[in-house]
């Protein structure tokens, strides 16, 4: 009996890993728009240094099937295997911090830390938000809206709180912040209510369940490696048009024409270009798109310290997030040491040269590099509309579009974000559920 057709739309880890399973039931094919595959877990190779799109650390979810599909094969040899959190600091108030990157409010003053204590420890029921800044001002209190919050979120959204979905702190991994004592930090973590808003004051406070692993000699996507097969992948390719006739996809037209049989399709990308494709017309409302510029470094100094990257929080900066190769590869004997540096923004810097010297002299002003450092290299990489920050309306919006989705076709699956499954950990298990189930 011939196997029926599969078509998956993206090649990041949703897609990769749906394709992996499948592959052996059904014929797969994923239709990548870019010319690589990986999606935000791609890497660049620079000269013979290998570059992040980001900090992206695979890890272990401690569930036996997925990890033996993503780590069985893996040559461990190969690898810097870590067991605890990943080592990460952050910039705030002009002050590097090297024992948590999570939002510290021990930062502000006597008085006003008093006051931003007695707030937080108010019990409150659970209740639901329609926005971030009554979300905010009701768990943490105004206190810790103004003076943490605000100025932090400002910096990566561009927005006011009250133009936010709830669950921004989750998407940028900001809802835990440090406030009291080791002490009685520790006791309070113990109440559920407290724990989803407390961070311990330290990471070696903190022991991760998770493993996790970086690749010696390369970036993030060696992990990837082992389930891209080209053969099963379109790159550079898109859908110009899909047929569906009684609420069922029947087949799908690429951009270069060629026309697939589908039995299902698997989609990863933006709802609503489904809706596109499908020719129907829905009201939307859309989030904000942020462009991510990010600034790689080879320097001949190594690096001063053993975090493997730093978040930075402070609005004086442009700087926002900083990744260091060599501390998550375990390997400080050899250089040139490389580096790279998140700028989220709204705009298309044009001057590159002038752009790189900036961001290096901020990288020698929050002290995470060697003052006495020199750029043996470096080159920019410029992600257009790639963060991507909701507003209360473009969620509604959002979700809208999911579920016209389902009522278009009955045989299109939806994955990762467009499941509402935002955290990796919830991505893959997703993933998993669906695709053995198919």
């Amino acid at each position: 009996m011939k196997k029926k057709n599969i078509i998956i739309i993206g090649s990041g880890i949703s897609g990769l890993l749906s394709n992996h399973i499948l592959k052996k039931k059904y014929n797969t094919f994923i239709i990548e728009r870019s010319s690589d595959a990986g999606g935000l877990l791609g890497s660049i190779k620079y000269k013979k240094m290998f570059f992040d799109y980001g900090t992206h650390v695979p890890f272990k979810i401690n569930h036996k099937e997925i990890d033996n599909i993503l780590f069985g094969k893996l040559k461990k040899k190969k690898w810097n295997i870590f067991k605890r959190s990943v080592k990460e600091g952050i910039f705030n108030f002009g002050k590097l911090d090297k024992t948590s990157g999570t939002l510290d409010v021990r930062l502000l003053n006597k008085k006003i830390l008093k006051k931003a204590q007695k707030e937080f420890l108010k019990i409150k029921p659970k209740k639901k938000f329609t926005n971030l800044l009554q979300r905010i001002n009701y768990e943490f209190g105004t206190t810790i809206k103004k003076y943490i919050f605000e100025p932090a979120i400002k910096k990566i959204s561009n927005k006011n709180l009250k133009d936010l979905t709830p669950d921004f702190l989750e998407n940028f991994s900001i809802e835990r912040v440090r406030l009291f004592d080791g002490e009685k930090t520790i006791k309070l973590k113990k109440i559920p209510s407290y724990n989803m808003k407390l961070s311990y004051n330290k990471i070696s406070d903190r022991n991760s369940q998770y493993e996790k692993y970086y690749f010696k000699k390369g970036g993030s996507i060696n992990w990837l490696k082992q389930f891209i097969n080209k053969k099963d992948i379109f790159l550079n390719s898109s859908i110009k048009n899909i047929r569906i006739k009684n609420k069922k996809i029947l087949d799908v037209r690429l951009s270069n024409n060629k026309i697939l049989k589908c039995e299902k399709l698997i989609w990863t990308g933006p709802p609503v270009s489904f809706l596109h494709l499908a020719n129907k017309k829905i009201k939307t409302s859309k989030p904000n798109f942020r462009n991510l510029i990010i600034v790689h470094f080879e320097i001949d100094k190594k690096i001063s310290h053993n975090l493997q990257y730093v978040t930075n929080y402070d609005c004086n900066f442009k700087t926002y997030r900083v990744t260091f190769y060599s501390n998550l590869r375990n390997n400080f004997k050899k250089k040139p040491y490389n580096l790279s540096c998140e700028i989220i923004t709204d705009n298309e810097n044009k001057d590159l040269n002038d752009l790189k010297n900036n961001t290096f002299t901020e990288l020698v002003s929050m002290k995470v590099i060697p003052k006495n450092s020199k750029i043996l290299n470096s080159f920019i990489t410029f992600k257009k509309s790639t963060v991507i920050v909701h507003s209360p309306k473009s969620y509604r919006s959002f979700k809208s579009q999911v579920s016209e989705c389902k009522k278009v076709a009955n045989n299109i699956i939806l994955l990762g974000r467009n499941n509402f499954k935002h955290a990796l950990y919830l991505n893959l298990l997703d993933t998993y559920n669906q695709s053995v189930n198919l």
